[in-house]
């Protein structure tokens, strides 16, 4: 049987957050500052453990996306997954990815992220990609996600359902923190890297 190979994304394979990145590259970094200056109180909640992830990732999507059309942040998502992560990843996990593909392994991105900026880098590198998803309606994006967030234990969750786990002989599984521990705890063979918090 095929082995598996599971990858985090933010700080495990890019060394900066792709979100924020992201938000850099369809924004520029002065409204990134000013935008997150407005939100530091809950940023800071965040940190200590006091406010929810995905309420955070919500108001941080709204405050930069709410009202754009879905076919315009899709090019710009793929323009940015193109042109931006091949230069964030680190050397290393660009190095371990390319021996999985080489030894025939299934390889899945297991993300927080949402797929708009992610999915056309997978696509390009035969990557499968299990990540968040922007709620849009009539094609302009709410703000909202439309899937769960894909954090912590959802993780597992969207393993199990987009994958038949069985039918691998053997798991590799990579993350940097402790929300990556679900999917990590399943696996055949576990790595860890430095934790860089994300959104």
């Amino acid at each position: 049987m095929q082995p598996l190979a599971v990858f985090d994304l933010d700080g495990t394979i890019t060394r900066k957050d792709t979100f924020l990145e992201f938000i850099k590259f369809t924004h520029g970094k002065a409204r990134l500052y000013m935008n997150f200056a407005l939100i530091s109180p809950l940023v800071l909640l965040y940190f200590l453990k006091l406010y929810n992830n995905t309420k955070l990732k919500e108001l941080v999507l709204g405050l930069f996306y709410k009202g754009e059309k879905l076919d315009e942040l899709n090019r710009l998502g793929r323009n940015f997954a193109l042109k931006e992560i091949p230069r964030l990843c680190f050397p290393a996990m660009s190095e371990r990815l390319e021996w999985h593909k080489a030894e025939g392994h299934k390889i899945v991105i297991l993300t927080a992220s949402c797929s708009v900026w992610v999915k056309a880098w997978c696509d390009a590198n035969g990557y499968q990609l299990i990540a968040t998803e922007l709620e849009a309606i009539q094609g302009v994006v709410t703000g909202k996600l439309k899937t769960e967030n894909c954090y912590g234990k959802a993780k597992v969750t969207r393993l199990y359902e987009e994958l038949n786990l069985a039918q691998y002989d053997y798991k590799y599984a990579y993350g940097n923190s402790n929300s990556d521990k679900y999917y990590i705890e399943m696996a055949s063979e576990e790595k860890h890297y430095q934790p860089l918090n994300g959104l």
